[in-house]
């Protein structure tokens, strides 16, 4: 009879957490700022990351960024292109998440010295590891803040930059529960 009544109490405990669980749209489309340290140096620039969820607690991200530097007559410039896997957990308007994407980072340099210009690109394999917050604003659209600590490996070595990011996310297609 204990017995019974424990998984009773267990299955009605666990009904209020399911109907309070936020279904997942079928894709996220997030654009926004994005703050990053390069090799010691403070960059600005932008972030595109698209999510196809294929489960109310998985979906599968695609993540462009672009940061941008400059220090007297030298520029430098880093943009990434990478996917992976983003668990979230959705309860109520609030949405915390974790990503682990893999890809490229490619990087130029750019110097110049009196009428010399010197330009340096290189194509490096890496990844980044975060997570974030989304908050849902209404049902087509939600403000997101992540971070994240991208990882390139480059010439030898593993340079590792955290990044931050933060912009609006619109929502697309029927929920997935």
């Amino acid at each position: 009879m204990k017995c019974h009544t424990l998984v009773l109490a267990l299955l009605a405990s666990a009904v209020p957490l399911s109907s309070a669980a936020q279904e997942a749209p079928r894709a996220e489309l997030f654009g926004g700022y994005s703050f990053a340290r390069d090799r010691g140096q403070d960059t600005n620039g932008w972030d595109v990351c698209a999510t196809l969820n294929l489960r109310g607690w998985l979906g599968l991200s695609a993540d462009v960024t672009g940061h941008y530097t400059s220090l007297g007559n030298t520029d430098r410039s880093r943009h990434s292109v990478l996917a992976g896997p983003r668990v979230s957990l959705r309860r109520g308007r609030f949405v915390p998440f974790a990503h682990a994407l893999v890809g490229a980072f490619r990087t130029r340099s750019h110097i110049e010295f009196l009428t010399v210009s010197f330009a340096e690109r290189d194509t490096d394999p890496g990844m980044a590891l975060g997570g974030g917050l989304g908050v849902r604003l209404s049902e087509r659209w939600a403000g997101e803040v992540k971070a994240d600590y991208a990882l390139v490996r480059s010439r030898g070595r593993t340079d590792s930059d955290p990044r931050v990011f933060g912009g609006l996310v619109v929502r697309f297609g029927e929920p997935r529960p």
